[in-house]
């Protein structure tokens, strides 16, 4: 506050300005940066060690491949907005603490794999057998055999 010469004491909007974080206290770049940046790894992003986990995002919310073959001005700065808008969203979010990326859909949390496996553990433990005590199961196991 005193850097910017206002009087004391602020007034209740300024002191929320004040006490609101800025983009680069979260180690966001400036927009022109982080635009060079996207524009400069367009090519490999998944292989850039990118300044912020924003950029990557904006990047791709842009399009990689849009990214790299903007040829015209039109092109050029269509792209560019469609950048800035994303980085401007995402930087909203880390601001506000929002997570950057929604949660996965149902559907594409579901794994199989693991829902196979928490099954059989569920029959187990129906069935009375400790799931990681593999010899108390099969001596279990051999004992309805006989």
């Amino acid at each position: 506050m005193k850097r910017e010469g206002n009087d004391w004491p602020p007034s209740a909007p300024e002191f929320r300005r004040f006490c609101q974080p800025k983009p680069e206290d979260m180690g966001l770049p400036e927009m022109a940066k982080a635009w060079q940046e996207a524009n400069d790894h367009a090519g490999s992003p998944n292989h850039h060690p990118w300044s912020h986990r924003v950029v990557y995002l904006a990047g791709r919310a842009a399009g990689w491949h849009e990214l790299r073959s903007a040829g015209s001005a039109q092109e050029c700065r269509d792209v560019k907005v469609k950048f800035a808008n994303a980085y401007q969203a995402l930087t909203n979010r880390v601001l506000s603490g929002e997570p950057l990326e929604d949660q996965l859909s149902i559907e594409h949390q579901f794994d199989p794999a693991i829902h196979s496996n928490q099954l059989v553990r569920e029959n187990m433990a129906e069935q009375g057998i400790d799931p990681l005590d593999g010899q108390g199961a099969r001596q279990k196991l051999m004992g309805m055999f006989r």
